[in-house]
């Protein structure tokens, strides 16, 4: 169950759209409403669906009581934060998450190779000693 970061409700959605993510790693969720309120009040003409989406937006605003979600909130509606493009701080983060997941991988792969035991070496030892055995039986015998 998730809880909208603007309007508080709780809602059910596999993959909710994410605000922002807070220093302590929490994602900051949109319920679908205020996800399309929101994608209305930043579209880039001025339509009177924008004036009406801000002003929703204004209502919502005024109940919200977490300054994170204020300040977020503020910068995406001033233009200030473009939400696809990522901040050098998350670029630098995106970078050493890749590096560590190659480097699991890396260390995978090296742990989960399968060892060598003597039941590997067993059936081949066998063959070619019977072979050896026949090899000597048929020309000497």
């Amino acid at each position: 169950m998730n809880t909208c970061a603007i309007c508080r409700n709780r809602f059910e959605a596999e993959s909710p759209a994410v605000l922002f993510i807070s220093a302590y790693g929490t994602k900051r969720v949109l319920c679908p409403h205020c996800e399309e309120v929101l994608d209305r009040a930043t579209l880039e003409e001025d339509t009177p669906e924008k004036a009406e989406a801000l002003n929703t937006l204004d209502a919502l605003a005024s109940k919200i009581k977490d300054p994170e979600v204020l300040e977020t909130l503020g910068m995406l509606l001033s233009g200030e934060v473009n939400p696809e493009a990522p901040t050098p701080e998350e670029e630098a983060e995106m970078e050493a998450v890749l590096e560590d997941v190659k480097r699991e991988e890396a260390e995978a792969a090296l742990t989960d190779a399968p060892k060598a035991t003597f039941l590997d070496y067993l059936f081949p030892a066998l063959f070619g000693a019977a072979l050896l055995i026949f090899v000597i039986w048929y020309f000497f015998f």
